[in-house]
């Protein structure tokens, strides 16, 4: 089961070199809202399965890629989700932290 969320929290009063809603491209990088949360994990799992089924990998079970709203405001995107009896032997949530494990 991959997991990610769509939602992002309000731009804030941080003093925004672009428009935080456009995700404009800048010295090789995205700029904007929800750019690394979480849209960069949500793009980094659709396409390992992409490379999974193009190299001609066929996992044991099935492969759920959940994109969820609600993250932001207390996990009720994947709590409902859950509830729906979608759920999997294993999950990977791309979460961006600034844990060094």
């Amino acid at each position: 089961m991959l997991n990610g969320h769509i939602d992002v929290v309000p731009p804030g009063e941080v003093g925004w070199s672009v428009d935080p809603w456009a995700g404009q491209v800048r010295d090789g990088r995205v700029l904007g809202r929800g750019a690394c949360d979480m849209k960069a994990g949500l793009a980094c799992q659709l396409l390992a399965v992409k490379a999974l089924r193009d190299a001609g990998v066929q996992p044991r079970g099935r492969v759920l890629l959940q994109s969820v709203v609600g993250e932001e405001d207390g996990g009720l995107g994947t709590f409902a989700t859950l509830r729906r009896g979608h759920r999997g032997d294993l999950a990977v949530i791309c979460e961006p932290t600034g844990a060094a494990w």
